[in-house]
């Protein structure tokens, strides 16, 4: 199938380009595949466009050599790599229009999940718009990602970071707006700030519920104990 990129936003993201597929909507959240292909085939050189995939060099990360060669392109070189499902690694660049941002919580391993609308602080004790500036202008930051909201009920979520599994906290008004599209036993493990406003706090919460996202913790404690015992034998 053919994707699709839109520059509406790079006046303002220059290194951004938006990558539209059957699985991401646009950041905004308001051009999905359908309207791209449309925009695209009435405007063939209009700020919406057509991205042939090329070779799929990692299906799980979403790594397409024409999604790598479309972004190069338009961002002068800065960008060379894109990963479709990670907020970690390659993640999408992201503009300043995005409906919400995926976050990583290191002290839970996990990864939040704020939209513009939630004018509190999020678990991480940041802002929205803090966490804005981080994460638009064109930049490809590890562990901020701007996303779509639709995206978020996409089984293809951030899956090459372990997907909707790893979502730990987002607020109520989101939540009931995605709840019924999510997997239902792990919909009451999602925390909201109607139930956690504490980063300090979120930790024992999810043990409490049984989050899978627990599983994880042994996992990486032992990587960074591998890692401790290996720099002792370097000294």
């Amino acid at each position: 199938e053919m994707f699709y990129g839109c520059v509406l936003c790079q006046s303002f993201a220059p290194t951004h380009a938006c990558c539209i597929t059957p699985d991401r909507t646009s950041l905004c959240g308001s051009i999905n595949w359908f309207d791209a292909r449309a925009a695209a085939k009435v405007d063939p050189k209009g700020p919406l466009f057509e991205i042939p995939p090329g070779e799929c060099v990692n299906l799980e990360a979403g790594e397409y050599t024409g999604i790598n060669e479309m972004i190069k392109k338009r961002s002068l070189g800065e960008i060379e790599r894109i990963y479709l499902y990670s907020g970690m690694e390659f993640p999408h660049t992201s503009c300043g229009c995005f409906e919400a941002i995926d976050f990583y919580i290191p002290e839970v391993n996990g990864h939040g999940i704020v939209d513009r609308n939630y004018s509190d602080v999020a678990i991480n004790g940041l802002p929205f718009s803090a966490m804005a500036n981080q994460t638009g202008g064109g930049k490809q930051l590890p562990g901020f990602n701007g996303v779509s909201i639709q995206y978020i009920i996409n089984k293809n979520y951030q899956r090459f970071d372990g997907g909707i599994n790893t979502v730990v906290w987002m607020p109520k008004a989101v939540k009931d707006r995605v709840g019924e599209f999510l997997p239902q036993d792990l919909l009451p493990k999602i925390a909201t700030e109607e139930e956690v406003t504490d980063i300090n706090d979120l930790k024992k919460w999810l043990e409490d519920v049984d989050h899978p996202i627990v599983k994880t913790w042994a996992e990486v404690l032992g990587e960074e104990e591998e890692e401790e015992d290996c720099l002792y034998q370097n000294r």
